[in-house]
């Protein structure tokens, strides 16, 4: 089984104990990376990207109309 693919399963799994998920799924992340060769340096750029892609996303989510979600029922974050 490819890496990605076991990364995914892992993140599954993760993401069922809410609690400790981003830990975890941030901790194996930087274990990939850095098994990888990665650098101090790359990590923290690999970190950017995956923050920018955060606030591209919500800048996306933001800018839609207020009110629930059809989908999952919770309200934009931005109506306070």
């Amino acid at each position: 089984m490819p890496t990605e693919e076991k990364f995914e399963q892992f993140v599954s799994l993760a993401a069922k104990d809410a609690g400790k998920a981003s830990e975890t799924v941030a901790k194996a992340f930087y274990k990939i990376l850095r098994k990888n060769g990665f650098s101090n340096e790359q990590i923290i750029s690999v970190a950017g990207d995956i923050l920018e892609c955060l606030c591209n996303t919500y800048q996306g989510y933001s800018s839609k109309p207020k009110g629930k979600s059809k989908k999952s029922g919770v309200k934009n974050p931005d109506e306070g």
